[in-house]
C-alpha cells in the first residue's frame, strides 16, 4: 500500500535541491519526437559547439535528465536546444540530446527544430526559409518549404520576431530538406568478433559515427519481436568495435568512438530501397561510458573513484560496480520531519550553561569554514580545499551560517538552506575538543526554530546510520526517509602522465 503522505513528503524533500522552471515546445518529424527547449535552460558556454556541449554535461545534465526521462520524457524523447552560433554565416548553434545522454548531429531534429524556429518566430534566417546551424558535428544547412500562413495559432514565441509571414504572422512548415555534414566510410568490412562468431562491419560518420550491418549476417530479421535481441547484438558489437579500434575522426579529435549500430535488411515495401534499425546505447550501457568517464577524471587527478548512488538507480548498478573494483565506503540517510503548528508551539529547552549560537555574517565566514572543516577532519589535516568548498556553500543564495561558542571558544557550525518552505540542515561538525557538550544538538535546535519563525513546514537532513548525529536528529522527531550509497576505486595511476 502506498504511503501517499510520505511520497509527498519525498517529493517535496528532492525539490527542496533544485526548483527549476523550464520552458519547451514538443513537436515530431514523422513521429519521431523532439522537444525544443525555449526557456530555463542556462547558456552553454564555449567557444566551439564540442566546448558548448561539454559545458552542458558538467552543468546541466540534470536538466537534461528531467527533460529527457519519465515521468516528464519517455525512453525515445528526444531533445535540443538552440545556443549562440559559433562561426561566421551561421544562424544559431544546436545541441542534441536524449534520455542517454547527447548526440552530435540529429537528422529528424534538424528538421524538428527548424519547423519550431520558423513557424513559432525563433530566428531571423533572412529570407525566412534557410537556416544555417553550428552542430558539434559541424555546419548543418536546412531549407523549409512553406505553406499557407496560419491565421490564429500559438504565434511566436515571446520576444520573437514573429514567423516568416512577418510579425505576429507564421506560415506553416510543410517540409525540411537539409545538406548534411560530409559523410564517409572510416573502415568497410571490418571484421567483429563476438562471443560467437565472426560478421564484418562498415564503420562510417555522417555527423556521428556508426557501425553498419547485414542483418541476414548475424540471423536476425529486423521486426519488433526481435528487437530485444537487435538491441543486444547491436551493443555487442558496438563495444566489441571499440575494444579493437580507436575510432575518431580525422579532423577533428572531438568526434570520437562509435554512437550506436545500423541494421540492414531488405525492403518489405516495394517502394523501399531497404529496411534498417538504429541502436544506440541503452541506459545499462551508457552508465558503462559515465563511470568510465568519471574515472578517468580521478585518474588524471591521481586520485580514487568515489560516486554515490541514487536510491532509485537501477539494482543492477551495484553489481556493475562490484566487477569494477569498487567498495562500499559510506551510507548516509537523508532524515526529514515536519515542522507544523505543534513545534512551533512547543517549548524549547534552554541551552547548557556557557554554550551559545550565533548566526554568522560574511565577516565571519573564514571562521566558520575553518571551524567546520576541523570537525569533518576529525584531528587530521584541514586541506584548504574543502574550506573552500565550505566558503562557497555558506555564501550560497538562501543559505544561513551558524557558530557555537563554549564558554566563549567556538565549537562548532553548522548551516539552513531555506527554499520553497523546505529547511536544509547541513553541514553540521563540532569540534572534537567539545563532543557531548551538547554542541550538536544546541545547532540543531535554533536552526529548527529559525525554521520554523521562517515558516517552513517540512525540515531535511543528512546523518550517518546509528551515529550520535543520527540520535539527536531522531530526538528531534525526524525519521529516515531513505539511504545513500557511496562507493570507492582505487584506481591504477601508473600511467599518469608526468
Amino acid at each position: 500500500m502506498c504511503d501517499v503522505r510520505r511520497y509527498n513528503t519525498c517529493d517535496r524533500a528532492i525539490q527542496f535541491y533544485l526548483m527549476v522552471r523550464v520552458k519547451t515546445i514538443d513537436a515530431h518529424a514523422a513521429g519521431e519526437p523532439l522537444r525544443l527547449i525555449v526557456d530555463g535552460f542556462p547558456a552553454p558556454r564555449g567557444k566551439t559547439m564540442l566546448e558548448k556541449r561539454d559545458w552542458v554535461k558538467r552543468h546541466a545534465d540534470h536538466l537534461r535528465r528531467a527533460l529527457m526521462l519519465e515521468p516528464r520524457g519517455h525512453a525515445d524523447m528526444y531533445g535540443a536546444i538552440l545556443t549562440e552560433p559559433v562561426s561566421p554565416g551561421s544562424h544559431a548553434g544546436v545541441l542534441f540530446m536524449h534520455n542517454e545522454g547527447y548526440s552530435t548531429m540529429c537528422g529528424h531534429g534538424v528538421v524538428a527544430v527548424t519547423t519550431i524556429a520558423l513557424e513559432r518566430g525563433l530566428l531571423m534566417s533572412g529570407d525566412g526559409t534557410t537556416v544555417v546551424y553550428d552542430a558539434p558535428a559541424g555546419t548543418i544547412r536546412a531549407r523549409a518549404r512553406l505553406g499557407a500562413e496560419r491565421a490564429g495559432g500559438a504565434g511566436p514565441e515571446p520576444g520573437a520576431a514573429g514567423g516568416p509571414g512577418g510579425p505576429g504572422r507564421a506560415s506553416r512548415v510543410e517540409s525540411v530538406a537539409f545538406v548534411n555534414v560530409p559523410s564517409f566510410v572510416l573502415h568497410g568490412g571490418l571484421t567483429v568478433k563476438l562471443a560467437s562468431r565472426q560478421i564484418r562491419a562498415d564503420v562510417a560518420f555522417g555527423g556521428a559515427f556508426y557501425a553498419i550491418v547485414d542483418s541476414e549476417a548475424v540471423g536476425l530479421p529486423i521486426d519488433v519481436p526481435h528487437l530485444p535481441e537487435l538491441r543486444r547484438v547491436g551493443m555487442e558489437i558496438k563495444h566489441a568495435i571499440e575494444a579493437a579500434r580507436t575510432i575518431v575522426h580525422p579532423l577533428e579529435p572531438g568526434l570520437k568512438g562509435i554512437y550506436g549500430t545500423i541494421f540492414t535488411g531488405p525492403p518489405e515495401d516495394e517502394r523501399a530501397d531497404l529496411r534498417n534499425v538504429t541502436i544506440f546505447a541503452d541506459a545499462e550501457n551508457r552508465t558503462v561510458e559515465i563511470v568510465a568517464e568519471s574515472e578517468d577524471f580521478y585518474r588524471s587527478r591521481a586520485a580514487p573513484v568515489r560516486v554515490e548512488a541514487c536510491p532509485l538507480a537501477d539494482a543492477s548498478l551495484i553489481g556493475h560496480f562490484g566487477k569494477r573494483g569498487y567498495r562500499v565506503t559510506e551510507f548516509s540517510n537523508v532524515m526529514v520531519r515536519p515542522l507544523d503548528g505543534a513545534y512551533r508551539r512547543q517549548n524549547q529547552s534552554g541551552l547548557p550553561p556557557g554554550l551559545s549560537i550565533e548566526h554568522v555574517g560574511r565577516e565571519q565566514i573564514d571562521l566558520w569554514a575553518l571551524t567546520v572543516s576541523q570537525g569533518f577532519a576529525e584531528k587530521g589535516p584541514v586541506v584548504p580545499e574543502i574550506v573552500e568548498v565550505m566558503k562557497m556553500f555558506a555564501l550560497s543564495p538562501g543559505v544561513e551560517s551558524y557558530l557555537a561558542r563554549v564558554d566563549g571558544k567556538v565549537a562548532g557550525g553548522a548551516t539552513l538552506a531555506i527554499r520553497d518552505g523546505v529547511a536544509g540542515l547541513f553541514g553540521a561538525s563540532t569540534l572534537p575538543a567539545f563532543r557531548r557538550r551538547g554542541v550538536h544538538m544546541a545547532l540543531l535546535q535554533a536552526r529548527l526554530a529559525r525554521a520554523a519563525e521562517a515558516g517552513c513546514d517540512l525540515a531535511v537532513c543528512l546523518a550517518q546510520p546509528g551515529s550520535t548525529s543520527q540520535r539527536n536528529i531522531v530526538r528531534r522527531g525526524f525519521t529516515v526517509l531513505y539511504t545513500r550509497v557511496k562507493f570507492e576505486r582505487e584506481l591504477e595511476l601508473g600511467n599518469i602522465a608526468k
